[in-house]
């Protein structure tokens, strides 16, 4: 016999033993549990997923709020920036300032002392 008679012969065998338990209660019952449980799974699955979508929903709340929380921190942080860089350059023109004085100052003390030893 042949490797393929053989299997066919294998395989006509399983389709006969299955059809001598087509009868049995407990295959039935274990089948219905197992679809039970299939189904259940589905279900919390679906569940699950749906609570998924609600915490998403919540989640881009969030971060849409802390996006425009960041926006106005931004702003106002720029407007300090600007104030600060507006009194920081008005120091500076004073410093140029008192400095050019400080330098008139010292040669004109060189000019006293030299016409007037």
């Amino acid at each position: 016999m042949s490797l393929r008679h053989y299997r066919l012969k294998q395989l006509q065998e399983e389709m006969i033993d299955g059809g001598k338990r087509a009868g049995d209660k407990n295959l039935k019952e274990r089948r219905k549990q197992k679809k039970k449980a299939a189904e259940n799974r589905i279900k919390a699955l679906g569940e699950a997923l749906g609570h998924v979508d609600d915490e998403d929903g919540v989640l881009l709340k969030v971060y849409d709020d802390i996006q425009e929380e960041l926006k106005v921190k931004t702003e106002a942080l720029k407007k300090s920036k600007q104030k600060v860089q507006s009194a920081f350059a008005v120091d500076v023109r004073f410093l140029q300032m008192c400095l050019a004085q400080i330098k008139v100052v010292a040669k004109l003390k060189v000019a006293l002392f030299h016409f007037c030893p």
